[in-house]
């Protein structure tokens, strides 16, 4: 079952000092090898002044597998009153997906 969480929701549950513990545990798992980061894959979209980033993960000894998926729209902006960058995390559990 998914569950969505926005900025708002995600900044309530952890602080900037649980934040750094864990990138303080995924980083060491990285540099023993629990952790496989391959290089992120990035699109261009000339057509519409942009370009897509995609980077997976999967951390063994915390069980989660993810990708990072990024936009950047240049004309964003002024063309639709967006951000010009926007991003999506995606999360799963390693043994149920």
């Amino acid at each position: 079952m998914a569950l969505l969480l926005n900025r708002e929701t995600i900044q309530g549950l952890l602080t900037m000092s649980d934040t750094i513990a864990l990138l303080e545990r995924a980083f060491g798992d990285l540099a023993s090898g629990e952790a496989a980061m391959p290089p992120r894959t990035v699109m261009a979209d000339p057509d519409n002044n942009g370009w897509y980033a995609f980077m997976p993960a999967h951390i063994k000894g915390m069980g989660t597998i993810g990708i990072k998926a990024v936009t950047v729209f240049k004309d964003n902006p002024a063309k639709f009153d967006m951000p010009s960058t926007l991003a999506s995390i995606i999360l799963l559990d390693v043994q149920t997906g």
